[in-house]
C-alpha cells in the first residue's frame, strides 16, 4: 500500500474533513487542498486549467459568453485550490426547460476538470457534491450533462437520486463514403452503397415549398415555431428567441 492510500484510509477512518493533508503519489509529500466557490477574478486561471485538462478547450471570451452572458441566469461554479492555484473546476449553468406542461429553470453540468497532477485524490467528487448541493439551494431542481465515457461509472453512482429520462441521439449522415470506408475495403462496393443510400435519401425528402435562407439573428417568428414544436416533447430545453440568439448568433466561436 502506498503512503497516499494509507493516509486516505486514515482520513476515512477518522472522519477527517476536506482540506486536511493528502499525499503526493510521487514522493509522499503531504499537501492540503480546499474547495471554494468561484470569485470574480478567477476567470483566467479557470480557462488555463480547462485548457490543460482539455487541450485546445476554448478562450476566455468563450468562458465569459457561456458562464456570464447566459440569459437563463448566473452559474454555480466550485473550485479546488492548492497553494493559491486552481486545480479543480465544476460548473453548472442554468437552462430554461419545459418538463411536461411546466416551465422551470433546470441546469446543465459542464467542464468537469481536475489538474492531471491532482487526479485520484477525491478532488472531483468533492467539488461535484458541493456544486450540486449549492445548485439545489439556488432552486435548480434538475440537471443534465454529457459525460465522457471514462466518467460513466462516476456519474452512475448518482442514479439513486432519481432517473429523469434517456437522451435521444439523432444523426444525419451527410457523406457516407468516409463512414463506409471504416468497415468496407472494396471501393466499388462503397460507391455502389453510397449511390443507393443517396437515392433513398433524396426520394424520402421533399421541400414542401420550404425556403432556406441565411439569417443574421432570430426574430420573434422563432417563438411561434417553438410553441408549435414544443408540444411534441416531454422534456426539452426552451428554444425561444432569446436562447437561440445567445446559443448560436452570439456564440464567440461560431463559424
Amino acid at each position: 500500500m502506498s503512503c497516499g492510500q494509507a493516509h486516505n484510509d486514515a482520513r476515512q477512518a477518522s472522519g477527517a474533513s476536506m482540506g486536511q493533508p493528502t499525499y503526493s503519489a510521487e514522493n509522499c509529500i503531504p499537501f492540503s487542498w480546499k474547495i471554494r466557490k468561484y470569485r470574480v477574478g478567477d476567470e483566467q486561471a479557470i480557462v488555463e486549467l480547462l485548457n490543460i485538462a482539455f487541450p485546445r478547450w476554448h478562450s476566455l471570451e468563450y468562458w465569459k459568453w457561456k458562464y456570464k452572458r447566459n440569459p437563463a441566469g448566473s452559474p454555480v461554479i466550485w473550485l479546488a485550490e492548492h497553494d493559491n492555484k486552481i486545480v479543480g473546476h465544476y460548473g453548472i449553468i442554468p437552462v430554461r426547460m419545459k418538463v411536461g406542461n411546466t416551465y422551470l429553470t433546470g441546469s446543465f453540468a459542464c467542464d468537469a476538470a481536475t489538474h492531471p497532477k491532482y487526479q485520484g485524490r477525491g478532488v472531483f467528487s468533492s467539488i461535484v457534491n458541493r456544486c450540486y448541493a449549492d445548485a439545489a439551494q439556488n432552486d435548480l431542481p434538475m440537471t443534465y450533462g454529457f459525460a465522457r465515457y471514462q466518467l460513466g461509472p462516476t456519474y452512475k453512482r448518482y442514479e439513486w437520486r432519481g432517473h429523469i429520462c434517456y437522451m435521444i441521439h439523432m444523426i444525419k449522415v451527410l457523406n457516407w463514403t468516409p463512414l463506409l470506408s471504416r468497415y468496407i475495403r472494396n471501393g466499388f462496393l462503397i460507391r455502389t452503397i453510397t449511390r443507393i443510400l443517396g437515392q433513398m435519401s433524396r426520394s424520402e425528402s421533399s421541400d414542401g415549398g420550404l425556403k432556406i435562407e441565411r439569417i443574421s439573428r432570430f426574430d420573434e417568428r422563432i417563438n411561434e415555431f417553438w410553441e408549435e414544436i414544443s408540444k411534441h416533447f416531454k422534456i426539452i430545453v426552451e428554444r425561444n428567441q432569446r436562447y437561440m440568439n445567445w446559443r448560436y448568433v452570439d456564440h464567440p466561436e461560431k463559424e
